[in-house]
């Protein structure tokens, strides 16, 4: 059985939909419209799924090198990540970047002692743990590799946490 969901659009999105529909194919049947959604929410589903896969691995070895951080290193992620304090209105974008900043500022030049995998990610040269990175052509693969490589970074430092139960 197929769930309903509804979405908004933008007057003048709805006022292209009406102009161009004969070019689109969309007619009073919804289901046309409805398809072309369905496909569009399909994509960003396999994306996720890919950015949740690096980010898992981040977590992994955010816990694996979490005993290299000190506890004031942990207490900052935690105040940076948490969801109270002067950092609560921040988006999650924001926190992370502010956290990436912080880190290779004080780890510059040394990459791969901050996130163990980052350069291999970034260069291809392990596999992919999503097959979304490497199901198209080399030069998107490598747009791809950076945009798992941040929720890599993102899953690195909440991993730092979940090994720090005492922060």
């Amino acid at each position: 059985m197929a769930k309903q969901i509804s979405i908004s659009i933008t007057d003048e999105m709805h006022a292209l939909i009406q102009d161009l529909k004969e070019e689109i194919g969309a007619t009073k049947n919804k289901k046309k419209i409805s398809k072309i959604c369905q496909e569009a929410i399909h994509v960003l589903l396999i994306e996720a799924k890919a950015m949740r896969a690096y980010r898992l691995e981040g977590i992994k070895d955010g816990k694996m090198k979490a005993s290299s951080f000190s506890d004031t290193d942990k207490q900052y992620i935690s105040r940076v990540l948490s969801k109270t304090g002067p950092y609560k209105k921040w988006a999650r974008f924001d926190k992370i970047e502010e956290l990436k900043t912080h880190f290779e500022n004080k780890f510059v030049g040394n990459m791969n002692s901050l996130y163990p995998r980052f350069i291999d990610i970034m260069n291809g040269s392990i596999p992919p743990f999503h097959e979304w990175v490497s199901s198209c052509g080399e030069e998107e693969a490598e747009d791809r590799r950076g945009e798992v490589a941040w929720s890599y970074i993102a899953g690195f430092y909440e991993g730092l946490l979940k090994n720090n139960l005492k922060i």
